[in-house]
């Protein structure tokens, strides 16, 4: 890889200087509304359609002034639910019938969020659209830009632009849409985890060498939406492998099927020194359930953290919650050195 000469860089950011611009909303909008983003410099603020983003409620729309099939919208929703910002944006994008062509991930304190490409159509008119959802406390800003199918050509490197530059200028810096609950425990092996605040903790055991808890959130439908967390201590040779076993005898316990999966190596969190995935098709009938269980392994104690819900495909909505919450649970989960019980 050979590095890009100076001059061409600055030639380069010359020509987007002379061809963008960047724009602050003013006082017009409450604080935590603001926002910048860098637009093309002959776009120029444009009455928006309150249609364009369902579940969203528009903001702002900026338009080409000489009349060209295209815009940048940006707008606000909320959520009482903690998710993923990039699971907000497919989902939305899925059901409203777009294809994604094109997904870039990127990590962030609030989850996942992603840039896509979208085709969409609707009413007769096929478009082109660069999405990015953005997570701020409860709030999620949503920032599509669009072209008519037959332009997109001509505007493929401009599009991508205002989704990437957007910023807000006085944000919460809250990564959550929810408040998250700390527990802690030191036995069989001392440990801490956090979880959001609308999923309830029950303790199934809680005894020297065995430690079981369910977390329930609050679907009103069946299957329950369950996260487990089961900690042992190591005795007659107990491993990864037992527990893996232990989790599917339980499903089973309770009229579920569980197939056969293989454990997968997986990167464990701080404080433990190996971990594994396992993954089994399960059923409820005729239900297809999402099953997924985190195993830990430390010289002290074994850990298990399993999600059971419903799947994407049958309810994109509370997978998407499940799912971040079992993100939240896991990647809180801190071994407590100097809290060994005597």
């Amino acid at each position: 890889m050979t590095n890009e000469p100076l001059t061409t860089r600055t030639a380069r950011q010359q020509q987007l200087e002379d061809r963008f611009r960047t724009v602050r909303t003013g006082p017009d909008l409450p604080r935590q509304l603001r926002f910048e983003l860098t637009i093309p410099r002959s776009w120029k603020p444009s009455k928006h359609d309150k249609q364009r983003a369902r579940g969203f409620h528009p903001l702002f729309r900026f338009a080409p002034a000489e009349g060209t099939d295209a815009d940048v919208v940006v707008a606000v929703g909320r959520s009482s639910r903690d998710v993923n910002p990039a699971d907000c944006l497919a989902i939305t994008w899925e059901k409203a019938g777009g294809r994604i062509l094109d997904r870039r991930d990127a990590m962030t304190p609030g989850g996942t969020e992603s840039s896509i490409l979208v085709r969409h159509a609707q009413h007769g008119r096929r478009d082109m659209l660069c999405s990015r959802v953005v997570k701020d406390g409860n709030r999620l800003f949503r920032v599509d830009a669009r072209a008519a199918e037959d332009l997109y050509r001509r505007l493929a490197e401009d599009l991508p632009i205002p989704p990437a530059t957007f910023r807000l200028l006085d944000p919460e810096g809250i990564p959550t849409a929810e408040s998250q609950i700390e527990a802690s425990y030191d036995a069989p092996m001392p440990f801490c985890f956090k979880r959001p605040s609308s999923w309830h903790l029950r303790e199934i055991a809680n005894e020297r060498n065995r430690l079981s808890i369910q977390l329930e959130g609050r679907a009103a439908k069946p299957p329950i939406d369950r996260i487990t967390i089961e900690v042992r201590t190591r005795r007659d040779g107990l491993g990864i492998g037992h527990l893996a076993r232990d989790y599917a005898e339980s499903l089973r316990a309770r009229g579920i099927r569980v197939g056969g999966a293989a454990l997968l190596a997986a990167k464990p969190p701080m404080g433990f020194q190996a971990a594994a995935v396992f993954a089994p098709a399960v059923h409820l009938g005729e239900q297809a359930l999402f099953s997924h269980v985190l195993m830990l392994d430390h010289p002290q104690g074994l850990m298990s953290l399993g999600l059971l819900g419903p799947t994407r495909k049958a309810c994109a909505e509370r997978w998407a919650i499940n799912t971040r919450a079992f993100e939240i649970v896991r990647d809180s989960i801190r071994r407590i050195e100097g809290m060994e019980r005597n």
